[in-house]
């Protein structure tokens, strides 16, 4: 009699063992730093047969919970498709130091960093950020997210208090998934004004002005309107820096491997004049723009300047002529008083290639250039006063 009892206790307690039912809970943080819990992510539940048992959503305080789990040991399986935030130079840049040698990375940094998804950190990550990510726009095959992984046990542990997420390339840190946005706008300023026509070929200089003196790299987004002008052609600086021109928009990308000079100029573009406008600003600058300073962070505050576009006169002022050119070209414009000017000649890459002093009275002016020395190519033909360093003249000049 005892023995059936004894044996009716065991098949009771194993009856309740097997079918009862537990809560799991934890939380996911962005880094890791319960600061930051990441609301809206998926967390599921799968069995240790590879089957889901359980999917839910974490709420507005980054915390899950399952009820009537049963008993055994399951993955905890995150994922999320919440937008990505946009990457620059800045995560290039730490990547590069890591590589180097001169940055740590922690775990979590680590797991963002692998944005080719091969399972280590390594120059093919540097390079995919730099080239196919910020110039071509290509997604990091990693994908957008990526989180721990954990294990719970039921009856034992009722879940993991603090699952790490990190975006994608956002080794930094510098995202918080709460709506902060980290991209900046940027007024765009008349450098000069240039004169152009129908069909004219002009070059545009896109200048960055900040109170840093040294840079260590820079990501350019410069968008246009396809209708009002043709881009022909991109000059970048920088020793190795890489552009794209695709769906109306210019992508430069650079990262130096140390600090260099600030540069003023960063880029050219050839453009041809499909429907010319007054005070028409070519190049409008994207907001994922930036510069890095001496550290590799993001600089604040930076102005960005290009020139205006006004109409031609169609009666033969303000113009270069014949253009393209083989030896000799004559500049016409209106001089409003008498002046000193700075003619001055540069190539595509913005080096000053010649300059000639010269001295005009108010009025008409035509001015002889002779350009037999010049190589073929693109050429911008600029006219300064000597005493107020003012451009009253800049041109495309097109040297056959």
């Amino acid at each position: 009699m005892r023995k059936q009892v004894l044996s009716f206790v065991i098949l009771t307690l194993m009856s309740v063992s097997l079918y009862a039912q537990y809560p799991v809970t934890g939380s996911v943080w962005y880094h890791k730093n319960p600061e930051y819990p990441i609301p809206g992510v998926t967390v599921q539940l799968w069995n240790e047969s590879g089957v889901m048992i359980a999917e839910t959503i974490t709420d507005t305080e980054g915390v899950y919970v399952f009820s009537d789990i049963p008993a055994g040991t399951f993955d905890v399986i995150i994922t999320s498709d919440l937008p990505g935030v946009a990457i620059t130079m800045q995560e290039a840049m730490t990547l590069y130091q890591y590589l180097e040698g001169a940055v740590e990375l922690n775990p979590m940094e680590l797991m963002a960093a692998d944005v080719d998804g091969s399972g280590e950190v390594d120059m093919d990550d540097f390079l995919f950020v730099v080239n196919n990510y910020f110039i071509y726009g290509e997604e990091f095959p990693a994908g957008i997210w990526v989180f721990e992984e954990t294990q719970v046990t039921t009856g034992v542990t009722h879940g993991n208090d603090g699952v790490g997420g990190i975006l994608i390339g956002q080794f930094d840190g510098d995202f918080i998934p709460t709506g902060r946005d980290l991209l900046d706008h940027f007024d765009t300023y008349p450098a000069h004004r240039i004169e152009a026509g129908r069909q004219e070929v002009i070059t545009i200089p896109v200048y960055a002005r900040t109170t840093e003196t040294q840079m260590t790299g820079y990501g350019l987004v410069l968008d246009y309107d396809p209708a009002v002008v043709e881009v022909l052609g991109v000059d970048v600086a920088g020793d190795g820096a890489g552009f794209a021109v695709f769906d109306n928009h210019i992508r430069i990308s650079w990262v130096s491997d140390g600090p260099t000079t600030l540069i003023d100029e960063l880029a050219r573009v050839q453009f041809k004049m499909r429907q010319p406008v007054n005070e028409y600003i070519p190049l409008q600058i994207g907001s994922e723009s930036h510069l890095l300073d001496t550290k590799g962070q993001r600089i604040p505050r930076i102005e960005f300047a290009i020139p205006a576009v006004n109409t031609a006169n169609p009666a033969m002022t303000d113009r270069i002529y014949p253009n393209p050119v083989i030896h000799e070209a004559y500049v016409r414009f209106e001089a409003e008083s008498d002046m000193q000017l700075n003619l001055q000649i540069t190539d595509a890459t913005g080096r000053l290639v010649r300059t000639i002093q010269t001295e005009v009275r108010k009025g008409l002016q035509e001015l002889p250039v002779t350009v037999n020395e010049l190589l073929p190519g693109y050429y911008m033909l600029s006219l300064q006063n000597r005493h107020t360093n003012e451009y009253i003249f800049s041109r495309t000049l097109i040297k056959q």
